[in-house]
C-alpha cells in the first residue's frame, strides 16, 4: 500500500485531530513479546473518542471494530484531514502484527477495546476484528490515563520500520512533526514525542511561534512579507464548484544571513538552507502533504535558490486534481493544474536567484575588501618581496616618511573611535573590527607594501592607482565589466568549477594562478603611474595627471568592449549572453 512508518504514525495524527483533539502524545519503546523485541508505537490523544456505534446503509456496527474493518470506509466531511476514513485499517496493516485500540466518549465510563492481530486472522482465517469490551490501556504510559474523552492506538508489534530504532524514529518524528503539522502546533494543538513538547517549524520563517524563526545566529530572521503571493482558482473534478489555490513565494533577509559573523555553509546546512530542501510545501487542509517538491521541474532547485521558500496550499475539495492517494503522503499533479501554477508563479524564485547573487557578490566583495586592506594575498607577497630591489615609487625624506606614518596613524584612530561609538556592535565584534583595522593601517605605514582592493570607481576606469600612506594600491572598479571576470579568476570558476553559492558546492578561494598573474599586472601598472605622477621630470602635475587619465579611460574602455564580445563557445560572432 506504500505505507511508511512515518505516514502510519501521522495517519493516526490526523485522526487525532480530525477528533478535536487538544493534546496528542507519541510513545515510541521497545516492546518485548514471547521472548522477541519489537517496537511498539503508541498515538494517545483527548479527542472526543470513536462512537460506540456506527450506522452505515441502514446496518448498525460496533464503532471501533468499524472502524478497524477492511475494505469499508465512512466519509468524515471535506474540512476533515482524515476525509477517506480508512487509514487507520490500513496503517496498521502496513506497520504492525497487532495494533490495539482504546477508546471512550463522553457516554462511555470505562475504556472501550478491541485489536488487530494478523497472526490470529491468518490462523483463524478471518480478518474481521473483535467486538469491542471493556478494557483499560494500563499496560501502557499514558501522559493521562484518566482522560475522560480519547484514543489510544498502539501499534504492538511493529516488523520493518523505517528507521528500523526507537532512537531513529524519534529523532525523526521531532524533525518532520513540526513541520508537517506547523497550523496545528501554532493554533491550539499540542503534541509531544516521547515527553518532548513540540514547536511548529516554518519553512517559509514567516510564522513568529516557530522554533527556526528569530534572531542570528541560532536561529533564521524572520520574514515580514512575502516576495510574492498569487491565488488560482480550479474547478474540483466532478462538480462546478471553483475553489482557491494559494501559491507563495519568500525571499530570506539574506544580506542579514550572509553577512553574519557566524555564516558558513554548515551553518545554512544546520538551518535546512539547502539545496534538497528547496521546492514547494504542499499543504491540504493545513497539514502539509510533501515537502521540496519540483512539480516535474516548474521550480528547478539550485545552489543559487538557497533564500528562496515556496509553499503551495489548497483544501481536500480538490484532492482529485492534485493525485491525493489515500494515505495523504502521496501526490500526482495533473498536468493541467502544474501549468496553471507555473503561470502563477511568474518567474518568482528566478527572480529571487537573481537578487540573492547580486546581493551575496557585493558581500563577498566587501569582504574580499577587508581581507586584501588586512592580510596580503600571496601575489601582494610577491610584489612586496620584489619591491626590496626595485626602485623606490617616490622619493621621501624621513621627515616626510615620517609625516606619512603619522597621518596613518590619525586615521587608524579616527577609524577605532568610530568602531567604539558604534552601539550596535556587541564587545566581540568591535574587537574584530579594531584588529582588521590595526592590520590595516600597520601596512600602510609599509613603503614596500602593495595592496589590491576592490571598490566603486567614480571615473568608470576598470582600476585606478593611488597611495594610501605609503602603500602602492591598485584599485579594481567593482562596477566595471572587468570585475567580474577579475572574480570569476580570483575563484576558479572560469574552468568550470561548480560556481560558489551559498550553503551549495563552494570553490577554493586560495588565489588561483590566474588571478595572481593578473594581479601583478594591475600592482606593475599601479606602480608605474604613481612613479609618473611622483617623477614627471619637469612636466607640469596636471599634464601628467591628464595624460594618465586619457590611457586608463581608453584601456578600460577597449577592455570593456572586449568583455562584452567574449566568445561563448558559440560563432554567433554577436555579444556573449554571460555578459
Amino acid at each position: 500500500m506504500g505505507i511508511e512508518t512515518l505516514a502510519a504514525i501521522y495517519e493516526l495524527v490526523d485522526n487525532s485531530i480530525d477528533a478535536d483533539a487538544e493534546n496528542i502524545h507519541i510513545h515510541v519503546e521497545e516492546n518485548e513479546v514471547d521472548g522477541e523485541t519489537y517496537i511498539r508505537i503508541a498515538v494517545e490523544d483527548d479527542g472526543h473518542g470513536i462512537s460506540e456505534t456506527i450506522t452505515a446503509e441502514g446496518t448498525e456496527y460496533d464503532g471501533i471494530t468499524y472502524v478497524l474493518a477492511f475494505g469499508d470506509s465512512y466519509a468524515r466531511g471535506n474540512d476533515k484531514i482524515g476525509k477517506f476514513g480508512w487509514g487507520l485499517s490500513a496503517s496498521a496493516t502496513c506497520t504492525s502484527l497487532r495494533t490495539e485500540v482504546y477508546t471512550r466518549t463522553a457516554d462511555d465510563d470505562d475504556w472501550r477495546y478491541t485489536y488487530i492481530d494478523l497472526d490470529e486472522m491468518d490462523d483463524s482465517n478471518d480478518t474481521k476484528p473483535p467486538t469491542a469490551v471493556k478494557k483499560d490501556p494500563d499496560h501502557l504510559d499514558l501522559e493521562n490515563p484518566d482522560t475522560d474523552t480519547g484514543t489510544v492506538v498502539s501499534f504492538e508489534k511493529c516488523d520493518g520500520t523505517d528507521p528500523k530504532t526507537v532512537r531513529g524514529l524519534v529523532s525523526n518524528l521531532t524533525s518532520e512533526i513540526p513541520r508537517v503539522y506547523r497550523d496545528y502546533l501554532d493554533g491550539a494543538v499540542n503534541i509531544t514525542v516521547n515527553g518532548k513538547e513540540l514547536e511548529p517549524t516554518d519553512p517559509l520563517f514567516m510564522m513568529e511561534s516557530a522554533h527556526n524563526v528569530g534572531e542570528l545566529p541560532d536561529k533564521v530572521p524572520r520574514v515580514e512579507e512575502p516576495y510574492h503571493t498569487a491565488t488560482v482558482e480550479l474547478e474540483e473534478e466532478d462538480g462546478d464548484e471553483t475553489y482557491d489555490v494559494e501559491i507563495t513565494v519568500v525571499m530570506l533577509d539574506v544580506e542579514a544571513i550572509r553577512s553574519h559573523d557566524e555564516w558558513s555553509s554548515d551553518w545554512m546546512s544546520k538551518q535546512g538552507l539547502i539545496e534538497r530542501n528547496q521546492g514547494f510545501s504542499v499543504v491540504r487542509n493545513g497539514r502539509e502533504i510533501r515537502n521540496g517538491l519540483t512539480l516535474g521541474g516548474i521550480y528547478n532547485k539550485h545552489g543559487s535558490k538557497n533564500y528562496v521558500r515556496a509553499e503551495i496550499r489548497f483544501p481536500s475539495e480538490l484532492d482529485d486534481r492534485f493525485g491525493i492517494q489515500t494515505n495523504k503522503s502521496r501526490l500526482s499533479v495533473k498536468q493541467s493544474v502544474k501549468d496553471k501554477v507555473d503561470e502563477a508563479l511568474a518567474n518568482a524564485p528566478n527572480q529571487i536567484a537573481r537578487k540573492t547573487e547580486k546581493i551575496r557578490k557585493q558581500i563577498i566583495a566587501e569582504e574580499n575588501k577587508q581581507s586584501s586592506d588586512t592580510d596580503p594575498s600571496p601575489s601582494e607577497k610577491a610584489a612586496e618581496e620584489a619591491a626590496r630591489f626595485l626602485k623606490n615609487v617616490r622619493e621621501q625624506t624621513a621627515e616626510e616618511q615620517e609625516q606619512t606614518k603619522e597621518s596613518v596613524e590619525e586615521q587608524k584612530e579616527e577609524e577605532i573611535s568610530e568602531i567604539e561609538a558604534d552601539e550596535d556592535l556587541d564587545e566581540d565584534e568591535a574587537e574584530k573590527k579594531k584588529k582588521q583595522v590595526e592590520k590595516k593601517y600597520e601596512r600602510q605605514k609599509n613603503s614596500n607594501s602593495h595592496n589590491v582592493t576592490t571598490d566603486t570607481v567614480g571615473t568608470g576606469h576598470f582600476y585606478e592607482a593611488e597611495f594610501r600612506g605609503n602603500q602602492v594600491n591598485a584599485i579594481v572598479n567593482d562596477s566595471h565589466r572587468f570585475y567580474e571576470a577579475y572574480e570569476q579568476l580570483r575563484a576558479g570558476t572560469h574552468r568550470g568549477d561548480p560556481v560558489s553559492t551559498d550553503g551549495g558546492p563552494e570553490t577554493d578561494t586560495t588565489q588561483t594562478e590566474e588571478s595572481m598573474l593578473i594581479d601583478h599586472l594591475l600592482l606593475a601598472a599601479a606602480r608605474a603611474e604613481l612613479m609618473m605622477e611622483e617623477r614627471h621630470e619637469g612636466l607640469d602635475d596636471e599634464v601628467v595627471s591628464e595624460v594618465l587619465y586619457q590611457y586608463r579611460s581608453e584601456w578600460s574602455e577597449a577592455l570593456r568592449g572586449f568583455l562584452k564580445f567574449m566568445g561563448d563557445g558559440s560563432d554567433s560572432g554577436g555579444p556573449s549572453r554571460r555578459n
